[in-house]
């Protein structure tokens, strides 16, 4: 699936889908801050700004849905391709191929990290019918007690299947890429990760439930055409549009909540990766 028609898009619609960005994202890292000069808790009006923004996000979002040509970028289809340039995003039409590629990547991330390692084929390559990047997304867990205590060992041995660590992203986040051609992402989370749980279950729902395929597809397509060379816009926003759905299939009421507690797992995981330097 192609992004290429983005003529349609008027360039002050994407500099307001810029902006909203920016300023969702100022505004989390103020709070953030906040939180921490508060001893961990939220502050009245720090749970307004966050509520504030989580709409403004979602009003955005349906924005650029309306205003994207999304049928006629399901016309565009591309032939599936594998991997894709560092800052594009190139949307194609789902291929039997990355199933096959993911499997056979499984079996030699556990043969590296060893038997007690579970490997689980994530994100939109995992899913049938359902457009993706052309990059073969992966999650792997450690038993807790390894994890915290061998991850230098852990990057070493990953490193040498050519995956470069790139911090702290849900889980610790590893990328292979060929000349800039990304071809495979990597999570790693210790066993009985939330956040791990959490991707499971939208992958999981998104197998199962044929509507809620289509509704994040369409979102999809609609950041392909704003954000054709921009892929961090692109993540910010699909990844907000994931952690809505998550949220309101979690059993904490209110979003900075759920927020906060998403950010304080992050958190203990790059504690733990700092502590192996």
């Amino acid at each position: 699936m192609s992004s290429h028609p983005t003529s349609a898009i008027p360039r002050r619609e994407r500099g307001r889908a810029l902006c909203v960005a920016l300023w969702t994202k100022a505004v989390e890292l103020v709070v953030l801050a906040k939180v921490r000069l508060q001893g961990g808790s939220l502050g009245k009006m720090d749970r307004w700004a966050l509520g504030a923004i989580h709409a403004l996000m979602l009003r955005q979002l349906e924005r650029m849905r309306s205003l994207a040509d999304v049928e006629g970028q399901r016309r565009g289809d591309v032939r599936a391709r594998s991997g894709v340039h560092n800052a594009a995003v190139i949307l194609c039409a789902s291929d039997p191929a990355w199933r096959t590629e993911a499997d056979r990547e499984a079996e030699l991330l556990r043969e590296t990290l060893g038997a007690r390692a579970e490997v689980h084929h994530i994100g939109s390559t995992a899913i049938e019918r359902l457009a993706a990047k052309p990059i073969v997304d992966l999650a792997a867990t450690l038993p807790a007690d390894r994890f915290a205590a061998a991850f230098g060992e852990t990057k070493a041995k990953l490193h040498a299947l050519g995956y470069g660590y790139l911090g702290v992203r849900g889980g610790h986040f590893f990328e292979k890429a060929v000349a800039s051609i990304r071809t495979h992402a990597l999570q790693v989370h210790p066993a009985g990760s939330q956040i791990l749980v959490e991707l499971l279950g939208f992958r999981d729902a998104l197998r199962a439930d044929g509507v809620l395929r289509v509704d994040y597809e369409a979102t999809k397509v609609a950041l392909a055409a704003f954000f054709p060379g921009r892929r961090l816009f692109y993540v910010f926003y699909k990844s907000h549009w994931i952690d809505d759905w998550q949220w309101r299939h979690s059993r904490v009421p209110d979003w900075a909540d759920w927020f906060l507690d998403q950010k304080r797992a992050q958190t203990l995981l790059a504690r733990a990766a700092q502590s192996q330097r």
